[in-house]
């Protein structure tokens, strides 16, 4: 049997080499006054690359609340749809200090971290449920799954000015 030995050197170009996006994350830091927004568009470049996930559009609002919890609200835009979907929770901060967000009505969740050239990734926990309006149990519905080549989003910073939803008390 022959072995190969590869140098350490190479080792370390090959993974400098390899585009590692979620090397650097840190928890996300939202101040207390603050409300928060993170936003991205994907291209048709990016979706052929990536041909299993289903997100065109995505943003995330954060109003902050003078209790344990935050309130986030997830809204999308999927391939082939021109609907608007959105759905909303409560977030907390971990032991780890990741944001944790779930979705009301056992939609799911994801936690938050952020990196440090500032953008946010958002990673679903298994899913994540977002429906296109209103309160009714049959309205349609989507799902962001991490198994669809989904697992993680990085989502730009939005400044605070342009976030929808208000500070709760």
């Amino acid at each position: 049997m022959k072995k190969t030995i590869v140098p350490l050197g190479c080792i370390v170009i090959a993974c400098l080499l390899i585009d590692v996006p979620f090397a650097a994350e840190r928890p996300v830091v939202l101040k207390t006054t603050e409300n928060a927004c993170f936003e991205r568009s994907y291209s048709d470049t990016h979706l052929k690359k990536h041909p299993k996930q289903k997100v065109r559009w995505m943003r995330i609002e954060h109003a902050i609340s003078s209790s344990e919890f935050n309130y986030a609200v997830i809204k999308a835009r999927f391939v082939g749809d021109r609907r608007l979907f959105s759905d909303g929770g409560a977030c907390f901060m971990d032991e780890s200090g990741k944001l944790v967000c779930d979705i009301d009505c056992d939609g799911g969740g994801y936690t938050l971290s952020e990196r440090d050239d500032g953008n946010v990734v958002l990673r679903p926990l298994d899913r994540i449920r977002v429906t296109a309006c209103g309160d009714d149990d049959d309205q349609p519905y989507r799902q962001i799954l991490a198994s669809d080549d989904q697992e993680a989003f990085v989502l730009e910073r939005v400044p605070a000015e342009k976030c929808m939803l208000k500070a709760i008390d």
